[in-house]
């Protein structure tokens, strides 16, 4: 099989279940964490210091470009925090809601990136102690991924994401079905599911994002076997 690689930008959706976080008065902004990250996986091993991702909640809609471009800006300026940034959208309260996801960076980084972003212009949502819910995330990022077996890519940044090319994006509901009937169906289903498109020269190419700390090539062909034989079905 000849390699194949995809440097591409795109949108991940996932569902995950996100809660507030205060920062003991040091900043009065609303900024919310994945309470269960990668919720189809268990065992995954989290940092004390350290978040997966935070969500930076912003008071209106910006365009990915402008938090993209705000994003170069401040790594490109005078900081010593180091973070992977990355615009999005969340559903919150019965609207969608601009956010920037944050990654890379401990929670002690969180207030002098706030004032970073604050001095680009951006606003955020005030401080309001939120419950744990449960919500479709929209992540624009680039991505780097390489073929290893057909219709199989490994994150080439990431080696615990996976991603199986799929020939139709469902929508989520019927995702989330295929999903639990799959996992319901099989004795290792121990991997996280989410959507993922992204751009090549000839448009869209849609995705199945597989989280999996151990998964290798045999498991990922049986995975990615069950999700096509739904898949054709819809």
């Amino acid at each position: 099989m000849k390699e194949k690689m995809l440097t591409s930008i795109g949108k991940i959706t996932k569902k995950e279940s996100l809660i507030s976080i205060d920062f003991e008065q040091k900043c009065d902004a609303l900024i919310l964490e994945s309470s269960q990250p990668f919720p189809g996986y268990h065992g995954i091993t989290l940092p004390a210091d350290k978040p997966l991702a935070l969500y930076l909640v912003l008071k209106s809609n910006h365009t990915d470009e402008e938090i993209i471009r705000a994003i170069q800006k401040i790594k490109n300026g005078k900081t010593f925090v180091h973070f992977d940034g990355a615009p999005g959208t969340i559903d919150m309260n019965r609207k969608k809601v601009t956010v920037i996801r944050i990654k890379d960076a401990g929670y002690k980084d969180i207030p002098a990136l706030l004032g970073k972003f604050a001095n680009q212009g951006f606003v955020f949502a005030k401080y309001k102690e939120t419950p744990a819910f449960d919500t479709l995330i929209k992540i624009t990022k680039y991505f780097k991924i390489k073929e290893i077996d057909d219709g199989i890519f490994v994150d080439l940044t990431e080696k615990c994401f996976h991603y199986i090319k799929i020939p139709v994006l469902p929508d989520w509901e019927t995702f989330e079905d295929i999903t639990k009937k799959i996992k319901y169906n099989i004795e290792d289903n121990n991997f996280d599911a989410a959507l993922c498109s992204m751009y090549n020269q000839e448009g869209l190419i849609d995705f199945i994002r597989i989280f999996d700390e151990n998964s290798g090539k045999n498991k990922m062909s049986y995975i990615k076997n069950k999700y096509l034989d739904q898949i054709n079905k819809i």
